[in-house]
């Protein structure tokens, strides 16, 4: 399997300007004849580049990312001593040079070039040990010592701003990057008790800026903070018509919709074909920082099956802890532990351009398993999702405005008609209009379906259902009569007409369920959330059987999730309100979402749903 890697290089000449002033933390130095040390100056070649990427054991390849992942606005270079502790820093980046041959037959380099770092003010008892990278973190300042800025917390991306000939100054986002984390076995090169920063050997520093030979560089290895999520359908997902705009329709044969275009109101099966077609999608429950540096635990080395994602050959390790590992991640109130989102703010598009809209970032996020599954299954609001955007539809594109009400699923104005019909049975709501046509005779209000509207229930025992209320901006005019017990008030006002509707509603209670419904596919609009997988196929396939463990879920830097759509079955959950923020809930039997996980490499991570 051929293996593709982005490497960053690049030229710069840095000088070291600050160094240790205690002598007492200073490190002893081997037998090796310092150079520099008469004036106080040495040299250290360094070479950066990516951190080569592996999948999991089922998946594989590596792959270039777009050319926005790899930009270099700065470098910065944290100098520490054998006990940890900073000495020094030195920066600037001057670019590199891209070779244009991207992942040939022994070529895997994207940018090549030779990074001199100037040390001054160096002696013999404080030359540094171990240096930690970081790219394109503007401002960013080291702790005292090592391990404090290795946790240092970041996001993902840096913003810059431009000013670019002819246009206005534009906003240039970068992604920042550090020292891979890895546990090596040649101690020589690498230092388990500081497995995120780079060895220096004292033969590495030299007495001149010569340029280095490749093998006489110091290799830096570096990781992007960011995981990237893509979503796309499979080849075996067709489509079966299209609306006007060209968009794919793809038929639900396993759903129906009480009532049908005849008016029938009762809860038969009816005729409306029901279709679905995307609109966007994004991520959800994502962390809301990042750790400078890739935080690994020692047990890891012995623990499957993170020892064998353990690979010093690629300098990296495929886990992390991430800012919430081994923390109870908090799904309500103000102190959320996680971000999420609403329908409204998906904005990426299924197999959409990959250089604008085709992919989404965020940090990673880890944690051990009874933080982020229940009874046995991932929770999603947990755990970092893809939220699918997607719409309910007729034949020809038409959004279906949809009830789910004791399981069956009905049009929205049926709903209604069905709720009247079912009070009338028992109690009628005795709202009527004179017909000037009928001698002046009392007729039932047909108005009362469009005068209905349903409201989220924000408390109580029902929390997060849907409720039949009168509406306040129904649009009322002429004389209407509320009659009760033989009297008969007549209303000119549309607001109390609506409050003897809303009388009769509230007065109702031979079935309090009537007027709640499960959910509302407002528009149409529904998501289907995709828990995004790090390590499938534990335990037997299937619902109830399939064993989580630790790397089953997450997602972790540098590691490129590919989520392909298989199959789509069944509808998702539906969206009342395209604002309201989206807590993902333990989906029930009755979705459906068939999706495969890939990870490449970048790393890529490949997942197949079917919905």
């Amino acid at each position: 399997m051929k293996k593709i890697s982005n490497y960053f290089l690049g030229f710069a000449a840095i000088a070291l300007m600050a160094a240790c002033s205690n002598d007492e933390i200073a490190p002893e130095v081997d037998n090796t004849t310092l150079p520099g040390v008469a004036n106080g100056e040495a040299y250290l070649n360094v070479r950066l580049q990516d951190a080569s990427a592996m999948t999991r054991a089922t998946d594989g390849g590596y792959e270039n990312g777009i050319a926005s992942e790899h930009t270099v606005k700065d470098a910065q270079f944290f100098f520490f001593d054998a006990q940890g502790v900073f000495v020094g820093k030195a920066s600037v980046w001057n670019g590199g040079n891209d070779n244009g041959d991207h992942g040939s037959t022994g070529n895997n380099v994207e940018f090549k070039g030779n990074t001199v770092i100037v040390l001054r003010g160096v002696t013999e008892k404080n030359y540094p040990e171990y240096l930690l990278t970081v790219i394109n973190a503007e401002g960013f300042t080291a702790q005292p010592t090592i391990e404090a800025t290795s946790q240092s917390l970041k996001q993902w991306y840096n913003t810059y701003t431009e000013t670019v000939e002819g246009k206005d100054p534009s906003t240039v986002d970068c992604f920042v990057m550090s020292t891979s984390s890895y546990f090596g076995t040649d101690e020589t090169k690498h230092n388990n008790n500081f497995y995120y920063a780079t060895k220096i050997l004292s033969t590495q520093f030299k007495p001149e800026p010569i340029e280095a030979a490749e093998s006489g560089a110091v290799q830096v290895y570096v990781e992007r903070l960011a995981a990237k999520v893509q979503v796309e359908t499979s080849e075996n997902l067709t489509s079966v018509r299209t609306d006007k705009d060209g968009k794919k329709l793809y038929k639900l044969n396993n759903v129906t919709i009480a009532g049908n275009e005849n008016g029938q109101v009762d809860p038969n099966e009816g005729v409306t074909e029901v279709y679905v077609k995307f609109s966007n999608w994004g991520l959800s429950a994502t962390t809301k920082d990042s750790y400078l540096s890739k935080q690994l635990k020692d047990s890891w080395k012995e623990t499957a099956p993170f020892a064998s994602w353990d690979n010093s050959g690629d300098y990296r390790c495929f886990w992390a802890q991430s800012t919430v590992y081994d923390k109870t991640i908090v799904t309500e109130g103000e102190n959320k532990t996680l971000n999420y989102t609403t329908f409204g703010n998906l904005k990426n598009t299924v197999d959409g351009n990959k250089d604008n809209n085709g992919y989404a970032y965020c940090n990673e996020n880890t944690n051990i398993v009874a933080n982020i599954t229940k009874n046995g299954k991932i929770d999603p609001a947990k755990a970092t999702s893809v939220l699918l955007g997607a719409m309910l539809c007729d034949k020809d594109g038409n959004e279906l405005d949809l009830i789910r009400h004791n399981g069956l699923l009905f049009k929205k104005d049926d709903y209604k008609k069905y709720v009247i019909n079912a009070i009338n049975k028992s109690k009628p709501i005795n709202i009527y209009v004179a017909d000037s046509e009928n001698e002046g005779k009392y007729i039932q209000a047909t108005e009362l379906p469009s005068w209905l509207d349903l409201k989220r229930v924000t408390e109580g025992d029902n929390k997060g259902m849907i409720k039949v209320v009168a509406n306040e901006k129904a649009t009322i005019s002429g004389t209407y009569y509320h009659i009760e017990e033989g009297v008969s008030t007549a209303y000119t006002d549309a607001a109390a007409v609506i409050k003897a509707l809303q009388d009769a509603l509230d007065g109702y209670s031979l079935d309090e369920t009537l007027l709640l419904s499960d959910e509302a596919f407002t528009k149409g609009m529904m998501y289907y959330n995709i828990p995004i997988e790090h390590l499938a196929g534990f335990g037997t396939e299937g619902e109830n059987t399939k064993v989580i463990i630790e790397g089953s879920y997450g997602v972790v830097r540098n590691h490129w999730y590919r989520i392909t759509l298989n199959k789509i079955e069944n509808i998702g959950t539906g969206v009342f309100d395209p604002n309201e923020e989206i807590i993902p809930e333990i989906p029930e039997q009755k979705y459906y979402l068939d999706a495969t996980i890939n990870i490449l490499s970048w790393k890529i991570v490949n997942q197949s749903v079917e919905l």
